[in-house]
């Protein structure tokens, strides 16, 4: 009788144990962390970013603003993080710097304004940190008083807090708005919030 290699008897071994409660706690745990995914999106999604919207011509007046920035990831993925599960696939979670963001919102004060951004965002986070460093660039057009609709040119900074490359950030975002008419033409908006990509 012709002894079983090595490597059978250790696949063998890996089987057995994936058909004990240790395989079904893993394939238990997938589908919680699938299901916790889904909540944290659809939550984050939601959820609105609060921020300071300042406009410089003329009196300068703070107003409180908040947005929606809903970031759609494209391209290829810059790090990549590999969680090893012995008796499923292994878990991987990618991050993509590359965004498209639309990014709806209102500003409250003396003239209420209601906006959409939509732009391009880079944002870079290595994998072993926890911080990432972010550019953009959009154009906001927004609904404001006697001044109608208008358009801006608007480059933002970013800074994301969390660790790489698990979903739900803490973003903090930097926007300055040239707009092309009415009576306001400058305006900073800061704004802090969390963000599943």
């Amino acid at each position: 009788m012709t002894p079983l290699p090595f490597r059978t008897i250790l696949q063998d071994e890996e089987d057995w144990r994936c058909k004990t409660m240790q395989g079904f706690g893993e394939a238990l745990g997938g589908t919680f962390e699938i299901q916790s995914r889904a909540f944290k999106f659809l939550a984050l999604t939601m959820l609105p970013h609060p921020g300071l919207r300042i406009d410089f011509d003329g009196d300068p007046r703070t107003r409180l603003s908040l947005s929606w920035p809903w970031s759609l990831p494209f391209g290829p993925a810059s790090a990549t993080i590999v969680k090893k599960r012995m008796c499923s696939d292994d878990w991987v979670d990618r991050f993509v710097p590359n965004r498209l963001v639309f990014e709806p919102g209102v500003v409250i004060g003396d003239r209420e304004t209601v906006f959409m951004r939509s732009g391009y965002r880079f944002l870079w986070h290595p994998a072993t940190s926890r911080i990432g460093v972010g550019a953009g660039v959009g154009s906001t057009v927004e609904v404001r008083g006697h001044d109608g609709l208008r358009a801006s040119l608007s480059p933002e900074a970013l800074l994301q807090f969390g660790a790489c490359c698990r979903p739900v950030y803490a973003t903090l975002s930097l926007r300055y708005d040239y707009f092309f008419t009415g009576q306001s033409h400058h305006s900073l908006l800061v704004s802090l919030g969390l963000s599943y990509f």
